[in-house]
């Protein structure tokens, strides 16, 4: 009956996003592709997390049925929840985990105006999701402060050794320093090492996918539900990271006769 065939519409209506990211699960499993975190040259699962619990999120969660996440994680993204929870989704972040974190090279002068020296050197709660890496507050956050665009990004290690910390810079292709990350390494440098690998794996999808779409060809492959959302929180919270500092280089250059001993008047 016409009343038949309308529930039944009803009902695939509802499920389609379920059954849509199945397929996407089903894909990445007969493709051979390697769960979020996993390091396709290692026999053993890269950690991702370094939270205190074992994947960032509590106890009852872990326990919940595949079906369960995925009607959940569907839920939560509907209703606009922006909580590392809704980024992780069904198959987790790329990368958790607490830093110190620096706008720019940390040598830049600062007013504190405008959330700047004041609010620019604070731990941070790190969560990367595709090629964006969401800061919070904390792990607990309902929403990130900003997010940085991995794109076009290089991470590396800052040559100097300190004990008990390792920095990691974000660096442009012309090499200007955007973010100083300090991890505490006191007990295992593992946590820089995978944020150091996390953000350049990142950032070379991230250019491969720019260079395709300037081709014309779209994405290269079936991205899931939960990337596709980051991506789009991105967007947005990119708006709102921190204005990098003027170094005393830049105030020295814009200064006429400042570097030949006094001003020019």
């Amino acid at each position: 009956s016409v009343q038949h065939i309308l529930e039944v519409g009803h009902t695939y209506y509802h499920l389609f996003p379920l059954l849509s990211y199945l397929q996407n699960m089903a894909s990445d499993l007969l493709s051979g592709e390697t769960p979020a975190g996993n390091d396709a040259q290692s026999t053993a699962p890269r950690r991702i997390s370094f939270l205190s619990s074992s994947d960032g999120a509590p106890a009852v969660k872990r326990r919940s049925s595949f079906l369960q996440k995925a009607r959940h994680s569907i839920s939560r993204r509907k209703n606009n929840a922006t909580d590392p929870e809704t980024l992780r989704g069904t198959s987790g972040a790329d990368f958790e985990g607490y830093a110190t974190v620096i706008r720019g090279s940390g040598s830049g002068i600062g007013c504190g105006c405008c959330g700047g020296e004041g609010d620019s050197r604070k731990v941070r709660y790190l969560l990367i999701k595709g090629a964006s890496c969401f800061v919070y507050i904390s792990e607990n956050g309902l929403s990130p402060k900003y997010a940085i665009s991995l794109a076009k990004i290089n991470a590396k290690y800052e040559q100097k050794v300190h004990q008990g910390t390792t920095t990691v810079y974000l660096q442009t292709s012309l090499g200007d320093i955007e973010y100083t990350m300090i991890f505490d390494t006191r007990e295992s440098d593992e946590i820089a090492a995978t944020f150091l690998d996390v953000v350049n794996e990142q950032a070379r999808v991230a250019q491969a996918e720019l260079i395709s779409k300037r081709l014309g060809h779209g994405h290269l492959g079936e991205r899931k539900a939960s990337v596709i959302f980051a991506d789009t929180l991105a967007k947005e919270k990119v708006k709102n990271q921190p204005d990098k500092p003027v170094t005393a280089a830049e105030i020295l250059d814009a200064t006429p006769g400042a570097r030949n001993g006094g001003l020019t008047l």
